[in-house]
C-alpha cells in the first residue's frame, strides 16, 4: 500500500500514545520513501495513521510512504489514505532499495500456531537492507 496525498498534521489522538510505529527512510538516486515496517497497537488505530504517515513523508522529504501488512483489514489502511498496489499492475512501488530494483515484490509468509496474526515487513527479518560494501580493488 502506498500513501501520497496531502493531509494536515493534526495531533494524533489528542497527544495520547495509542501505538508504536516503526519506520525508516530508504533512498536511491536522490529519491526517498518512508518504509513503515512495523506497528504495535490496536488494529483500528491504523485508520488514523494518515496524518502520522504524512508528517513522516514531509520530515524526510520523501515521495511516499508504504507498508506491507497481512492480518489487518485493508479498509483500515484505505481510511488512513493508503492505496493498495496490485503487484502485477502498472504502478511500481519498489520494495528493494538496497540494492535498488524497480519492480513490485510479493512477500510470502507461513506461520505455525493459532490466532489471528498481524504481520508487517519487519517481522521475520524482511526489512533488513542487503547492501554489502564493496572493497576497493
Amino acid at each position: 500500500m502506498r500513501r501520497r496525498d496531502a493531509r494536515d498534521g493534526h495531533s494524533f489522538h489528542g497527544g495520547r500514545t495509542v501505538g508504536l510505529l516503526a519506520a525508516r527512510v530508504a533512498e536511491h538516486g536522490g529519491h526517498r520513501a518512508v518504509r513503515i515496517v512495523d506497528f504495535a497497537g490496536a488494529p483500528d488505530v491504523v485508520a488514523t495513521l494518515g496524518s502520522v504517515a504524512h508528517a513522516l513523508v514531509q520530515a524526510a522529504d520523501a515521495e511516499y510512504a508504504d507498508v506491507y501488512n497481512a492480518g489487518i483489514d485493508p479498509a483500515l489502511f484505505a481510511r488512513a489514505g493508503f492505496t493498495r498496489i496490485d503487484p502485477d499492475g502498472a504502478d511500481v512501488v519498489p520494495d528493494h532499495f538496497e540494492p535498488f530494483e524497480r519492480r513490485n515484490v510479493r512477500l510470502f509468509f507461513a506461520m505455525k500456531g493459532g490466532g489471528a496474526p498481524a504481520l508487517f515487513k519487519a517481522d521475520g527479518d524482511q526489512d533488513r537492507p542487503n547492501v554489502v560494501p564493496r572493497e576497493a580493488p
